[in-house]
C-alpha cells in the first residue's frame, strides 16, 4: 500500500555500453573457467526523481559480449546481484530493456491496454491536432463504434462541430445520448445506416469494436480517418498514415535521457509509468497521464 509521502521506485535493467572484444575460444580444460572470462563488470546504478513521489532506478549491465546471457554460471549471479539492487531499492515493477530480454526472467508485461485507453479517452486532443482539416464548427464528422464510445463522444464533441453523423450497421440501436445532446444543444446528431454520409464528412473517427463491414469503406472515403483501435491517424487523400503516440512531457524526456529512453517498444516506458502512478495515486489511467503531462504525438 502506498502511503503519501512514500517514493514509489520502478526498476529498470538496462545493457550498457562497454569495450567490445571479441569471445574467448578456450580448450577444453579451461572452460571451467570462462565464467571469470565473461565477468560483465560492476553494475552502473542510477536513481532519478521523474516526478513527485516518483523515482526510476536504473541498472546497468555492461556486457563486453553477448555470450554472457548464454552462460548459466554468469547469469545466475548477474541475476543475484540485479536482485540484491531492487531489493534494498525497494523497486517494482522491474522493466527490462529489450536488448538484454529473457535476461532476468521477468514477466512479459505488456502495456498496450493502458496506452490504447488513454488515447481513445484524449481523442479529441488527437482530432484538435490534425492539421488541415480547418474550422471544425463549419465541419460535419461521422463516428462509428460500439454504444459506450459512441455515448462519450457524442457528450464530448456535441458542442464543437458542425454537425455530428453517427453511422451505424443495419438493425443497431441507436446512442440515447444522441437525441438529449440535440435538445440541449440544437446541434443535429445525424443517425444513419448509409455510408454515403462520409462522402460530406471532413473526418471519420472510428472506435473500436465498430461494424466490420465498415472496413471496406476506406477505400471509398476521401478524408481524414482517426482509427482509435489501431492508434493511428489516415490521411487517404495524401495517402499517408501516422501513428498516435503516448511520450513523455519535454521535461520528463530531459530528465530520464536518451541513453536510457532508447530502444524500447513505443509507449512502453511510458504505459508502465502511467499505470503506477494511477494505482500509486488511486486514480484512473486517464488522470495519471494527465498529471504527468503526457503528450499526444504524430509520427509517419
Amino acid at each position: 500500500m502506498y502511503h503519501q509521502g512514500e517514493i514509489m521506485n520502478i526498476g529498470i535493467i538496462l545493457p550498457v555500453n562497454a569495450e567490445k572484444r571479441q569471445p574467448v575460444k578456450l580448450p577444453g580444460f579451461l572452460r571451467m573457467f570462462e565464467a571469470a572470462i565473461l565477468n560483465p563488470g560492476p553494475l552502473e546504478i542510477q536513481k532519478i526523481d521523474i516526478f513527485q513521489g516518483l523515482r526510476l532506478v536504473v541498472c546497468g549491465v555492461p556486457l563486453k559480449n553477448k555470450d554472457i546471457l548464454n552462460n548459466e554460471i554468469v547469469g545466475r549471479r548477474l541475476r543475484n546481484r540485479i536482485r540484491r539492487v531492487f531489493e534494498e531499492e525497494r523497486a517494482w515493477p522491474l522493466l527490462e530493456h529489450p536488448e538484454i530480454k529473457g535476461l532476468y526472467g521477468l514477466p512479459d508485461y505488456s502495456f498496450d491496454d493502458v496506452v490504447g485507453n488513454i488515447i481513445i479517452k484524449r481523442f479529441p486532443d488527437v482530432l484538435f491536432q490534425l492539421r488541415g482539416v480547418g474550422d471544425l464548427s463549419r465541419k460535419e464528422i461521422t463516428i462509428t463504434g460500439d454504444s459506450a464510445h459512441l455515448e462519450y463522444a457524442i457528450k464530448t464533441l456535441i458542442t464543437k462541430v458542425k454537425t455530428l453523423n453517427i453511422l451505424l450497421a443495419e438493425n443497431s440501436s441507436a446512442p440515447h445520448e444522441a437525441e438529449q445532446a440535440f435538445l440541449e444543444t440544437g446541434i443535429p446528431v445525424h443517425i444513419t445506416t448509409d455510408p454515403d454520409v462520409l462522402n460530406r464528412s471532413a473526418v471519420w473517427i472510428r472506435f473500436p469494436n465498430d461494424y466490420a463491414g465498415f472496413d471496406e469503406l476506406p477505400q471509398k472515403y476521401n478524408g481524414i480517418i482517426i482509427d482509435l483501435e489501431a492508434a493511428r491517424v489516415v490521411d487517404t487523400k495524401c495517402k499517408k498514415i501516422y501513428r498516435i503516440v503516448v511520450e513523455f512531457s519535454e521535461r520528463i524526456k530531459n530528465k530520464i535521457g536518451c541513453n536510457i529512453l532508447d530502444g524500447w517498444k513505443e509507449g512502453y516506458l511510458e504505459g508502465a509509468v502511467i499505470a503506477v502512478c494511477s494505482s500509486m495515486w488511486d486514480v484512473s489511467i486517464y488522470e495519471s497521464s494527465d498529471r504527468l503531462g503526457m503528450l499526444l504525438s504524430f509520427k509517419a
